[in-house]
């Protein structure tokens, strides 16, 4: 079925997740060192389902393009959900990793070891998880280019053939046309060349008139 312009809207609320996830991040003391890399993945991702975003609404529909459109959809649906879980997850580590981070309290001593031990190895999957998305987003994308620029091709070549047949058809008419007008030519000139032939008759029983007239006369 087509792209329909919710689901372009889907993909903006996604790209809002990434930008709430990515400031979520930076918020964080440990974002120098842990979270640098996945907040350049982030960025790069939410890019790369921007531009998907603008040639949804750019492009001409075509089946193919629809199958590849509903394909990157689906693959945004799938990054919202990652993310969204991921955020949701972070969140609860904010108070003890952030900027508010009491480091007296015991609580938060407990939850930033088991954030060294634990949880790092979640970010490493949540990471794979992105890096992933992000190179299938832009082999679709790289794909959707191909498509688009062939639909492109083909209907160039369309309204080329129909120029072609309109300037074929308008060719034939022409020659018809001029056909007509040297048949038109060939008459014209078989009714002077009639017109000639009575004349010289006419002129040839003159003189014989006036021939037998003298004759008549010297006798």
């Amino acid at each position: 079925m087509p792209i329909t312009f919710g689901s372009v809207g889907d993909i903006i609320s996604i790209c809002l997740l990434f930008k709430d996830l990515i400031k979520t991040l930076q918020n964080s003391r440990a974002s120098s060192t842990e979270y640098q890399a996945v907040t350049q993945e982030l960025w790069s991702l939410e890019q790369a389902l921007l531009q998907v975003e603008q040639s949804l609404r750019s492009c001409k529909r075509s089946p193919e393009l629809d199958a590849l459109a509903q394909m990157a959809v689906n693959v945004a649906e799938r990054c919202g959900k990652s993310v969204g879980e991921f955020s949701a997850h972070i969140k609860s580590y904010e108070e003890d990793l952030g900027a508010t981070a009491t480091s007296s309290l015991s609580r938060g001593v407990v939850r930033k070891v088991k954030w060294q031990l634990v949880e790092k190895e979640r970010l490493d999957r949540f990471r794979s998880e992105t890096q992933a998305q992000c190179m299938t987003m832009n082999v679709l994308l790289d794909t959707f280019t191909i498509a688009f620029t062939k639909s492109n091709v083909e209907e160039s070549r369309m309204r080329f053939d129909r120029t072609d047949r309109a300037n074929a058809e308008l060719s034939a008419k022409q020659d018809m046309h001029f056909g007509q007008i040297e048949e038109g030519i060939d008459i014209n000139n078989m009714m002077i060349k009639g017109t000639q032939s009575m004349i010289t008759q006419v002129a040839t029983m003159i003189d014989l008139y006036f021939v037998r007239s003298r004759l008549a006369i010297s006798s």
